[in-house]
């Protein structure tokens, strides 16, 4: 991992995940280059990434999306975003019944990835288009962004 230069953000999420897993950072490289090469081969045009402040923006005109956060559940109670509910992704299918059959699904986790991820499986299964936080949740705090630990709203 020297030898490899990420930037501070996801260079700080890979040795986080090494950590949680008990794996090398190297093996959580190879896995996150794994997703990104499975991001790339959905190409679905109907999977929409948001950005945060036109999420927030959406949300504040009116917009209701089904917001679904697919981090695990720690990670949920760490961070997240209000409304939300949380459906790990390694659930996701197990519960999809507890998701509206709605043109208005946003998938939300920690930086991206695995929301996207379920967003272009969501769109592939149910051939309605999905929605991904771009950046994720890491993005929207750094941006200001209001969320939530356990009920409790920091300030930036």
């Amino acid at each position: 991992m020297n030898d490899i230069r990420l930037g501070p953000l996801f260079g700080d999420q890979i040795r986080t995940m090494a950590e949680r897993y008990r794996q090398s950072p190297e093996d959580q490289l190879t896995l996150a280059v794994k997703a990104f090469f499975t991001l790339s081969q959905l190409g679905s045009t109907a999977v929409t990434g948001l950005l945060p402040g036109d999420f927030r923006h959406m949300l504040g005109s009116g917009w209701h999306p089904t917001i679904i956060d697919v981090d695990d559940r720690e990670e949920y109670h760490r961070m997240r975003i209000t409304p939300s509910a949380n459906i790990p992704l390694l659930e996701l299918w197990a519960r999809e019944d507890e998701i509206p059959q709605a043109d208005n699904v946003v998938f939300v986790c920690q930086v991206g990835i695995r929301s996207r991820i379920a967003a272009g499986q969501w769109t592939a299964r149910h051939e309605t288009p999905a929605f991904y936080l771009e950046g994720g949740l890491v993005f929207w705090a750094r941006l200001g962004l209001p969320w939530e630990i356990d009920g409790i709203s920091p300030r930036l």
